[in-house]
């Protein structure tokens, strides 16, 4: 599975474009902190819950972040 810091990565530069800036960096960060967690999580929990689909929860998929059954 990708580390915390890659799922991170992911999901700050995502919402770093969306942003534009309009956002201080402080916050932004503890808000993808936030969502890392939370997702992070997430996916380790499906990893278990799930053998068969470890491929899947694997790696962080931007399309998660907008899929209504892994919104919080």
């Amino acid at each position: 599975m990708d580390s915390r810091q890659q799922f991170f990565d992911v999901i700050n530069d995502y919402y770093s474009n969306i942003v534009d800036d309009k956002l201080p960096p402080d916050l932004l960060i503890e808000l993808c902190n936030k969502i890392t967690d939370y997702y992070y999580n997430q996916y380790t929990r499906f990893g278990k819950q799930y053998p068969k689909s470890i491929k899947r929860y694997s790696t962080f998929q931007l399309k998660d972040l907008d899929h209504p059954d892994t919104k919080n």
